[in-house]
C-alpha cells in the first residue's frame, strides 16, 4: 500500500513545483512594451449569420510579437499588421453560425416535448471584465501574459467618403 502512495508523491511533487516558477513569469509587473492603442470592433458580413469581432493592439516595442488574446470569452490568434508604422497586431474572431430554431409553443406542455434547451457555455471564464483582455506573448523564451484593462470600441463605418 505504501508503494502506490510513494509513486504518486514522486510524480506529483515535481509537477507542483513546476507551477511555482511559472507564476512569477505570468505576473510580470512591467512588460517590455507599452500599449499605444487597443481597440475592438464588431463586423457583419454579407451572408446571414456571418459576423464577428476584430481586435487591434498597437505597442511601442518592435522586438515583441504578441501571439494571442483572450477577450469576452473568445481566444483570438494575433497576426502582425504589415501596413502600420507601429507594431500592430490584429485578431479576428468569426462567431459560429447558429441557424434559427423552430420552437413549438403551446398551452399543452406535451406538444412542447421536442423542444431542445439552449446549450450552456462550457468556456472557461478568466474573471475578466467586459472591456478587459488577456494578451499572450513570449519573452526570454517563456510564455508571459499581460492584462489590458480597457479596450475601447471602435465603430467602423462601411461608407467612407
Amino acid at each position: 500500500m505504501n508503494k502506490p502512495f510513494n509513486t504518486l508523491v514522486i510524480i506529483l511533487l515535481p509537477l507542483l513545483f513546476s507551477f511555482c516558477g511559472n507564476s512569477k513569469i505570468k505576473n510580470l509587473q512591467s512588460p517590455p512594451f507599452k500599449v499605444v492603442n487597443a481597440v475592438y470592433s464588431y463586423w457583419v458580413g454579407g451572408q446571414p449569420g456571418v459576423k464577428g469581432i476584430k481586435i487591434k493592439i498597437a505597442i511601442d516595442n518592435p522586438s515583441i510579437k504578441l501571439d494571442s488574446v483572450y477577450f469576452r470569452g473568445n481566444a483570438l490568434e494575433l497576426q502582425k499588421d504589415m501596413t502600420s508604422q507601429l507594431p500592430t497586431f490584429i485578431g479576428t474572431y468569426i462567431f459560429p453560425y447558429k441557424p434559427p430554431v423552430d420552437l413549438i409553443m403551446s398551452d399543452n406542455s406535451v406538444q412542447e416535448y421536442g423542444n431542445k434547451p439552449h446549450p450552456i457555455s462550457s468556456k472557461k471564464q478568466r474573471n475578466l471584465k467586459k472591456n478587459e483582455a488577456l494578451i499572450s506573448y513570449k519573452y526570454n523564451q517563456k510564455r508571459v501574459y499581460f492584462k489590458i484593462n480597457e479596450l475601447t470600441e471602435e465603430i467602423e463605418s462601411t461608407f467612407k467618403n
